[in-house]
């Protein structure tokens, strides 16, 4: 359980005070203290009662600084060091809690447990002179006092996770700080001028030699940073949000800053130059979780990342009937359009200009059982594609459509684009993720190829791969879960493969319907594919992390920190959409931390429902990454001054999975006259390839379900499958040579 309620130690005996005047000489003062390291806490002081208190024993720092990582003091007495303990502090700066014993006592524990330094967290906003008492002479390391809202925050961010460190010194210390503002130029002076936008949810970083610092551009464009000035000098540059903009550092500005020590600051502003005008709306819609029976809340955020004001915006909400019943509890009117779908009128949005939507649905009871997944979707408009005049794509678009009337089910493949397409597609039939059937098609405008399925109870997916060069590479695809049953169907399969979104206006989200659950958790999309969590090299994963206060009193402050895989592409992550505001940086170079500040979460006694929140992020894959390749990822979640809840890991392979990409990779592989033979067959049995591969490649057989059942070096240019049990169904055979892909083969065994 978590408790996000702090006690504070209180005691009529605080400390020992040996009354004396504070005249110190000049080896036990601490002039400076600065806060390094985390960089939303930097900050430097200078030695007065207000800033922080001193010690008049003690070792000062003329001899040198002393720069350390901050650890925190562990005892039954919270944390007072009132009596040794097992604890190592080599080499560290000790937080210690003011309250029961001498400060002189307190810090020779420290001491002698290997302290570089002490500081003492005072229970109220103010600082005394801290006397030695009976053990003052036998200290020979510095400590200073802090007031209660310095120390907390320290204790916070230790508890957090947070590397922090400290330093006392006698000068100030090195550290600065980098600000701007990213503006939309829309006359090309490359000024930045009042009357144009500020851009906001730009990831702004500034590069060092040893460092990277990253922070989000708030709403009105502005952002700033704190950077060590040892790692200086950092080149600042920006990722915008599409390729509707160009940033750059107008001359005489340079993007390469140096930062010096003390209150040293530097300005870089960027300028974003619009490449197309084009008014571009983006949407997100989210929920923690599906409960059937109870209310669901969603939050949505519709922003306008594009280069001209959006008039007359609205966006529609899809909730399925009879599933969901009617919205509730909407922070703004809507009206229900002629598909019934609901419409929520935006207005203008500005560039740069973001409006936020909360509702609540309840699951019907009647209509829905636990593990059924159920879709619901957020389209923004206008919802016109922004084309840049280089971008080589004719106007043809492949949809997929899925409809179950009653018993029956059907897909409908369309060109709905606005001309015809130049080259064949791919599609694939697949039931409950095996292959079933695949082709190709090409069609004209307007041309559609209906596939009648029957309605088993299976979880049926069509998916198709899209005309060369078009804005959107993603397969679009269309999935049915239980069609013409109201309770025995197959579940579980709806989420192994990616949920397609045909432009950024619309965001379809599906989840599964859960009784029992963890409240602090980390889920990852798509799941994959069997218990391997399959999925291809190159695919986007999307996260949702939930949390729930579960304490007795309200969270004020939660901190959401994930360390990021190796594997991923730092530079592609993209914010979603939150329970609650939050603010966004990157530390460490790979550490995404989602910041709630005030918060005010209540916790689940007071009221369940509105003790929950959630944050989705989505990102890339560093490119081509190779098979079998693992990606792990998991989350630490702070409520207040509370440790950390650390989420599951969630987890995912490259490998073989049956995309209507990888079937369309195999039918050119076949095309080009490379197949095993003798196909169809029955195991075990040799196969062999009509075409010559290296005389070291290995190879791979894959299951019908993406499980590698076997696997082995070619022998003269064929391949034992040994084998025995295998059912019968497509299988796939990879082949690769020192990790880098050869090809695949489908071999089909009856």
């Amino acid at each position: 359980m978590i408790t996000t309620k702090k006690i504070l130690l209180g005691c009529s005996l605080i400390f020992a005070m040996t009354v004396m005047s504070f005249a110190q000489s000049p080896d036990t003062i601490v002039p400076f203290f600065s806060i390094v390291k985390p960089g939303y806490l930097t900050q430097q002081y200078e030695a007065s009662l207000s800033d922080f208190g001193q010690a008049n024993f003690g070792q000062g720092v003329s001899d040198g600084d002393v720069v350390a990582e901050l650890v925190l003091a562990e005892d039954q007495e919270g944390g007072t060091l009132c009596a040794a303990n097992a604890q190592d502090f080599t080499g560290k700066i000790v937080l210690i809690e003011r309250g029961i014993c001498e400060f002189g006592s307190k810090v020779l524990f420290a001491q002698q447990q290997g302290a570089v330094g002490v500081i003492i967290n005072n229970f109220e906003e103010a600082t005394v002179e801290m006397a030695g008492g009976q053990f003052g002479s036998m200290v020979t390391i510095p400590a200073i006092m802090t007031p209660l809202s310095i120390g907390n925050a320290l204790r916070a961010a230790v508890l957090q996770g947070e590397t922090v460190v400290v330093a006392f010194t006698a000068a100030p210390y090195n550290f600065g700080k980098i600000t701007g503002k990213v503006t939309g130029d829309l006359n090309s002076n490359c000024m930045s001028e009042i009357n144009e936008p500020g851009l906001g949810n730009w990831l702004i970083t500034a590069q060092g030699a040893n460092q990277t610092y990253s922070v989000r551009s708030r709403s009105d464009g502005t952002y700033s940073l704190y950077a060590d000035s040892l790692n200086s000098p950092y080149t600042v540059f920006a990722v915008p949000l599409n390729n509707l903009w160009q940033w750059q550092v107008c001359p005489p500005a340079s993007s390469t800053v140096t930062i010096n020590g003390g209150h040293d600051s530097a300005t870089v502003n960027i300028i974003a130059n619009p490449t197309l005008l084009c008014p571009q709306l983006s949407v997100e819609i989210g929920t923690p979780f599906l409960r059937r029976c109870f209310e669901n809340w969603f939050n949505v955020e519709i922003c306008n990342n594009g280069t001209l004001a959006a008039e007359d915006a609205y966006v529609t909400i899809h909730l399925p009937a009879p599933e969901f019943e009617p919205i509730q509890n909407a922070s703004q009117p809507f009206t229900l359009d002629t598909g019934g779908d609901y419409r929520f009128e935006l207005g203008t949005l500005d560039i740069g200009e973001c409006k936020y939507l909360k509702f609540s649905s309840i699951i019907s009871c009647d209509n829905t059982t636990i593990g059924q997944t159920l879709c619901f979707s957020a389209h923004a408009y206008p919802d016109t594609f922004c084309i840049l005049p280089s971008l080589n794509w004719n106007g043809a678009n492949v949809s997929v459509e899925g409809e179950c009337d009653g018993s029956q089910q059907k897909f409908i493949l369309q060109n709905t684009g606005s001309a015809a397409m130049m080259q064949p597609s791919t599609y694939i039939v697949l039931r409950n993720v095996e292959l079933y059937q695949s082709g190709q098609f090409q069609f004209g405008p307007g041309e559609t190829q209906v596939i009648n399925l029957p309605a088993d109870g299976a979880t049926w997916r069509v998916e198709a791969t899209q005309v060369p060069q078009h804005p959107v590479q993603e397969n679009p695809s269309a999935t049915l879960e239980g069609c013409g049953y109201d309770n025995d169907f197959d579940i579980g399969f709806a989420l192994q493969l990616p949920v397609y979104d045909p432009s950024g206006a619309v965001d379809n989200e599906c989840q599964e319907i859960i009784g029992s659950w963890d409240p602090n958790d980390k889920q990852g999309f798509p799941v994959g594919v069997t218990d391997q969590h399959l999925i291809l090299p190159n695919t986007p994963l999307e996260y949702l992390i939930r949390f729930q206060n579960t304490g007795t009193d309200t969270a004020f402050n939660v901190v959401v920190r994930d360390t990021l895989s190796q594997f991923f592409d730092v530079e592609s992550i993209r914010p979603g959409v939150a329970s609650a505001a939050y603010e966004f940086e990157i530390a460490d170079g790979n550490v995404l931390i989602f910041r709630f500040k005030n918060i005010k979460l209540v916790d689940s006694f007071t009221n369940e429902a509105a003790s929950h929140g959630f944050v989705r992020f989505g990102l890339n894959q560093k490119p081509d990454l190779a098979w079998d390749t693992e990606i792990q990822n998991s989350a630490a979640i702070f409520f207040d001054f509370n440790p950390p809840v650390i989420t599951n890991t969630t987890q995912h392979k490259l490998g073989f999975v049956q995309h209507a990409s990888a079937v369309n990779e195999t039918l050119i592989l076949q095309q080009s006259n490379i197949t095993v033979f003798p196909s169809p067959a029955q195991a075990p049995t040799a196969l062999y390839l009509n075409k010559e591969l290296p005389a070291d490649a290995q190879w791979r057989l894959i299951s019908p379900l993406g499980k590698i059942v076997e696997s082995g070096l070619l022998q003269d240019g064929h391949l034992n499958i040994k084998h025995t049990n295998l059912t019968s169904g497509i299988y796939w055979i990879e082949f690769n040579q020192n990790g880098k892909w050869l090809g695949t083969a489908k071999w089909v065994v009856q």
